[in-house]
C-alpha cells in the first residue's frame, strides 16, 4: 500500500494528494442532489470545528478537476 507523505498547507496537501489519485484514475463521481445539500449544510459546523478540512477539500477537488462542492459532499 501507497502511503504518501505531503507537506504544505491544508490547500496544497488536498492539492498533492489529489494529483496523485488523479494520476491514477481516480475521478470524482456526481453526487446527488440530497449529498449536495447535506455538504452544504454541513459546511457551517465544519468552520466551527476544523475549518483548514475546507481548503484541503478545495485542493484536492482542484487536483481532481472536480468542484469543491462535489468533493465535499462525498466525504
Amino acid at each position: 500500500m501507497f502511503h504518501p507523505t505531503v507537506r504544505g498547507s491544508y490547500y496544497e496537501m488536498g492539492y498533492r494528494y489529489g494529483t496523485i489519485l488523479y494520476k491514477h484514475g481516480f475521478r470524482v463521481s456526481e453526487q446527488s442532489t440530497e449529498k449536495l445539500d447535506f455538504g452544504r449544510n454541513s459546511e457551517k459546523e465544519v468552520k466551527r470545528v476544523f475549518p483548514e478540512v475546507l481548503e484541503e477539500i478545495r485542493g484536492f477537488a482542484d487536483a481532481c478537476r472536480a468542484s469543491y462542492e462535489q468533493v465535499a459532499a462525498s466525504f
